[in-house]
């Protein structure tokens, strides 16, 4: 008899989380952490927690920083969370697929992570600029939705993610209900 196969986990509600420039400041816009000592910065860690919180059940949380691609900073991020009041931590990662450039490449794992799972209800926090590689008629990214880009918010680099964001990002995820969209190739 053949083993049922596991269940791929359900996401109610999801924050895509870039760390460096929303965690905590970064040297540049999609840049590295600053200093160790600002690593993981406690008001923007508590907004974080909040946006999580915002939602009945708390949102997962799925990376899409570089800081998924090693085991080591990835626990770090994991212990971060739970440490802020995100008991479930890092419950996903983006795939990394090869782009030209940061930008594009984070925008095409995030759709790229929309296809193959099952989400209605998702916030992208990131310090690039993403939502300005968006068009409203074209796609946003390889293979990927169109209306993405309302799903947005992007932190000043240099200060991350601040109070005026936790509301934004709330709003964002409970009432930016993503509706099936068709979904096209640009290959």
């Amino acid at each position: 008899m053949a083993e049922p196969l596991a269940e791929e986990p359900a996401f109610d509600a999801v924050v895509f989380l870039d760390v460096d420039g929303v965690c905590h400041p970064a040297t540049t816009v999609g840049g590295d952490y600053t200093d160790e000592a600002a690593l993981f910065a406690a008001e923007a860690m508590q907004h974080l927690a909040a946006i999580v919180a915002s939602q009945s059940p708390p949102a997962s949380v799925v990376l899409t920083s570089t800081w998924r691609k090693h085991d080591v900073l990835r626990a770090r991020v994991d212990a971060a969370l739970k440490r802020h009041g995100i008991l479930r931590g890092v419950e996903g990662a983006t795939d990394v697929l090869p782009r030209a450039d940061a930008a594009s490449s984070r925008q095409a794992e995030i759709c790229h992570w929309l296809r193959n799972h099952s989400v209605r209800r998702f916030v992208i926090l990131d310090d690039l600029p993403l939502a300005s590689h968006a068009t409203t008629s074209g796609l946003w990214g390889y293979g990927a939705y169109a209306s993405v880009h309302a799903h947005c918010i992007c932190p000043d680099y240099q200060l991350g993610l601040e109070e005026q964001h936790v509301a934004v990002a709330q709003t964002i995820l409970t009432h930016n209900v993503w509706s099936d969209e068709i979904l096209v190739d640009s290959e």
